[in-house]
C-alpha cells in the first residue's frame, strides 16, 4: 500500500534519532544473533544495509523493508529489550520519552493522506 512518504517529513534531528535506533540494534548486545530474525523479521546484514544507505530511505510503500525495519527497530527500543540508563547515552542524543514520542510520530506519519496529486485517477 502507499502513503504519504514519512522519512521525509521529519526533521534532521529525527532523522538522526532513527539512525541511532537503527544502530543499537544492529550494534548493541541486546538480541542474540539466534533470536535476532525471529524478532525483527530480518536479518543483521540487512539492517546493515539499510544503516550503509542511509539517508536514502525509501518508504512510500508501508511494506517496503525500510518501513518495516525501522518500525521494528523502534518497537525493540520502545518496547522490547532493555537498555540500562547508564548506557542509553552510549547509543542516544536524546532522552528515551523522546525516541518513544519519535516512535508514534513515525506510526502517525505512516498513516497520513497520501501526498496531493499521488491519487490515480
Amino acid at each position: 500500500m502507499r502513503c504519504a512518504i514519512a522519512f521525509k517529513k521529519l526533521s534532521d534531528g529525527e532523522k538522526a534519532t532513527i539512525f541511532e535506533v537503527l544502530t543499537v540494534v544492529l550494534r548493541g548486545s541486546y538480541i542474540e544473533d539466534f533470536e535476532f530474525q525471529t524478532r525483527l523479521g530480518f536479518e543483521r546484514p540487512e539492517l546493515k544495509a539499510l544503516i550503509e544507505a542511509w539517508p536514502n530511505i525509501d518508504d512510500r510503500d508501508d511494506e517496503s523493508f525500510a518501513v518495516w525495519a525501522i518500525h521494528n527497530c523502534f518497537n525493540e527500543v520502545c518496547n522490547g529489550f532493555y537498555i540500562p540508563p547508564g548506557d542509553w547515552a552510549e547509543w542516544f542524543t536524546v532522552a528515551k520519552p523522546e525516541v518513544e514520542n519519535l516512535f508514534v510520530k513515525w506510526i502517525e506519519l505512516r498513516r497520513s493522506p497520501k501526498q496531493p496529486g499521488s491519487e490515480t485517477r
